[in-house]
């Protein structure tokens, strides 16, 4: 059985050969990734990918294939996180919620 980093791989190189440059959907991208949708879409809010909204402001999210393949990459490369959590105590014993 294929690991995760496998099967994301074999995903990525299925969706090269249909076209780089071609748009997905946010459950689409969610599936080559192996990912949940609500990954993918808090990866558009923190801008590592880039969103394309067609029919308007309440219209479908659409992300690039070639920004998917992008992200992968970056992650193989062991690319630093912007946020991380960090669930250790300041000084002063409360709990600090994110670390940059």
């Amino acid at each position: 059985m294929p690991t995760t980093s496998e099967s994301v791989r074999s995903n990525m190189e299925l969706a090269t050969k249909l076209d780089s440059e071609r748009f997905v959907s946010v459950s689409a991208a969610a599936e080559l990734l192996s990912v949940s949708e609500v990954t993918i879409r808090r990866f558009l809010t923190q801008k590592r990918l880039r969103r394309f909204k067609v029919g308007g402001p309440n219209g479908r999210t659409l992300v690039r294939v070639s920004d998917l393949m992008k992200l992968v990459k970056e992650a193989e490369q062991g690319s630093p996180r912007r946020h991380r959590r960090n669930p250790s105590k300041n000084q002063e014993g409360s709990t600090a919620e994110f670390s940059r």
